[in-house]
């Protein structure tokens, strides 16, 4: 008798141990995440956070009038001389009219099934005005992407650098260990574009070493490049002996970008010498081309068809068609599957406040 009652006692004292633990993690759970607890400066080129603005022009972030959105949450208008708008602003996605499309995988946009019951609630949250737009939707390692720079994916606006950092992020993540691709961060190719072709090699390992560590075992380099308010995928793929330009919008600077992929190689072949020896790679047998992309995008969408490229690229041409019609739509379904995604170091927890905020409405 007396030790049944000992085993009673024990399994209670479990059992209050276990409603304790619950009750922490459903607080934790319900926590907004907030810039303060991950960076979203990732990947600055510079100690004062120097950035090419969308005119081309240099600016600096810790400036409030050079933010993507400010005053407010009130978007800058800079985009009218390049056929964008800002109807993002005052014109928020109504996901009850059956406009979104869903896939399996979150990263790789489907244009055949309607957006899930889930991924509707993740975007009536994504696209709330009444949120903290300090809140942190998406993390992986150490870096997070707010509420309000998610709102770029809004309309026609464009789209912010961060977003474009946590998406490599996360298709780095996706690849098999060791990795055979790697998706560069778009500050990786700003930084190139900021040196001359005869940049001493001490000089490059300074500025640009830390982008390469690990990547001996990589065959093919996914490298954002971006100037004149365009964004081209730059593809050197060691196996192949090929470059490709990945873009379809048909610009006068196309000349331009061949010669700075030239550039780029360049600065690749000596920062990952044995990648390219082992490849058998000489580099001046490598001649970048444009690859054959049907499109003529808006300037202002150029960015999310840098990332539709980077997600669809299968070597020798896109494994999907992307419609230019339908734009805003692959935008705000990017927006969803960035939060449902499962290299969404917080995901679970983000998710778990939309249902907590579903429940009390």
């Amino acid at each position: 008798m007396e030790a049944t009652q000992c085993q009673i006692t024990d399994a209670q004292s479990h059992l209050n141990s276990l409603i304790a633990s619950y009750n922490r993690d459903v607080k934790v759970l319900r926590t907004s995440f907030t810039s303060s607890h991950y960076r979203t400066d990732e990947g600055q080129p510079s100690n004062c956070h120097e950035h090419v603005n969308e005119s081309g022009a240099p600016f600096y972030t810790n400036n409030p009038q050079h933010s993507p959105v400010h005053s407010g949450g009130q978007r800058r208008s800079s985009e009218d001389d390049l056929g964008c708008t800002n109807e993002g602003v005052s014109e928020r996605p109504n996901v009850e009219d059956g406009v979104f499309f869903a896939n399996e995988d979150p990263l790789h946009l489907g244009p055949h099934n309607m957006l899930t019951k889930e991924e509707t609630h993740v975007a009536d949250y994504v696209f709330d005005e009444s949120k903290d737009p300090s809140e942190v939707l998406c993390a992986y390692g150490g870096y997070g992407v707010t509420w309000e720079q998610l709102q770029c994916l809004v309309g026609e606006s464009f789209i912010d650098i961060s977003v474009i950092s946590m998406f490599c992020r996360y298709m780095n993540a996706k690849e098999e260990n060791p990795s055979r691709r790697h998706f560069f961060n778009p500050y990786f190719g700003e930084i190139c574009g900021s040196m001359s072709k005869s940049t001493s090699k001490s000089t490059l390992k300074k500025r640009l070493g830390s982008y390469c560590v690990n990547l001996e075992c990589c065959n093919q380099f996914y490298i954002p490049l971006f100037q004149f308010n365009e964004w081209v995928i730059m593809v050197i793929n060691l196996e192949a002996k090929r470059v490709d330009l990945l873009s379809s919008y048909h610009s006068i600077q196309r000349i331009h970008f061949v010669n700075e992929t030239f550039k780029v190689v360049g600065f690749m072949s000596q920062l990952l010498k044995n990648s390219f020896k082992r490849n058998d790679v000489n580099i001046n047998n490598l001649h970048p081309q444009y690859a054959d992309i049907v499109g003529d995008p808006k300037l202002c969408h150029t960015r999310m068809y840098a990332i539709l490229y980077m997600q669809h690229w299968d070597g020798s041409g896109l494994n999907r068609t992307i419609n230019s019609e339908r734009m805003s739509l692959e935008r705000l379904k990017f927006a969803t599957h960035m939060v449902l995604d499962s290299e969404n170091e917080i995901g679970e927890m983000v998710t778990a406040n939309i249902w907590s905020t579903n429940n009390a409405e």
